[in-house]
């Protein structure tokens, strides 16, 4: 059934609604620019209060006077709940949980003390020459096109290690553009040294352009790294 608008079928929800707040009201009065005269004590009237809660809750909370009607007769007013009294747990025996800590850590450190140390066996750190490394990686990659952009990424970072082990180029973290560039002074012949700069980029086209390129072309990459780096080897 509606009445003049309000609908008395449905009962009102337990709960509190902030904006029927007397401070939120001049809140919202401020930020619109609109001056009111309520001052500190007001008479505040809510038609529709419900179950009373919002009202109630104003009054406590709030200066002046609070008034709340209902147009449904049978809407039962319900005053704010009184505090439930909670019974505080039972202090525990912290002493037990001491005495059982003290027990668990003398019993690790006896432990600790009946074990023997074991005998530190050092193995000698086996170093190998940049040529060795980056000829056994290149032996290694051989031939393995499965995967041809592994395979590409993994012919040039054989080569940036190497001349980074062997000249002490900053070539790890370098463009290969930048790379190139530094790569001019190392002494290698124009025709290798333009061979060396294409089989780079065309890594690059792999990696970055999904460009897939023939067996030779793969073949001919991984040669003329292998022999930029017997190059260097012979001039150093």
């Amino acid at each position: 059934m509606a009445t003049n608008g309000y609908i008395s079928e449905v009962d009102y929800l337990y709960g509190y609604y902030p904006e029927t707040s007397p401070v939120r009201l001049k809140l919202a009065l401020l930020a619109s620019q609109i001056g009111h005269s309520l001052g500190e004590s007001p008479n505040y009237l809510e038609l529709g209060f419900g179950q009373g809660l919002s009202l109630s809750i104003n009054a406590a909370t709030n200066g002046g006077n609070f008034y709340g009607t209902d147009f449904n007769p049978a809407q039962e007013y319900h005053d704010i709940k009184d505090i439930i009294e909670v019974t505080p747990e039972k202090e525990k025996e912290w002493w037990c949980y001491a005495t059982g800590g003290v027990l668990i850590l003398l019993l690790m450190l006896y432990l600790l003390r009946k074990r023997k140390p074991k005998p530190i066996v050092t193995v000698p750190a086996v170093i190998i020459n940049p040529y060795e490394e980056a000829i056994n990686n290149l032996r290694e990659l051989s031939g393995d096109y499965a995967d041809i952009k592994r395979y590409h990424s993994r012919l040039a970072d054989i080569f940036r290690l190497y001349i980074f082990r062997k000249k002490g180029i900053l070539s790890l973290q370098k463009t290969t553009d930048d790379l190139v560039l530094q790569l001019k002074n190392l002494g290698i012949s124009k025709v290798q040294y333009d061979q060396l700069a294409q089989s780079l980029r065309l890594g690059d086209f792999v990696k970055f352009a999904k460009y897939v390129p023939a067996e030779e072309d793969n073949r001919l990459a991984f040669e003329t790294v292998k022999k930029t780096i017997d190059e260097i080897e012979r001039l150093s």
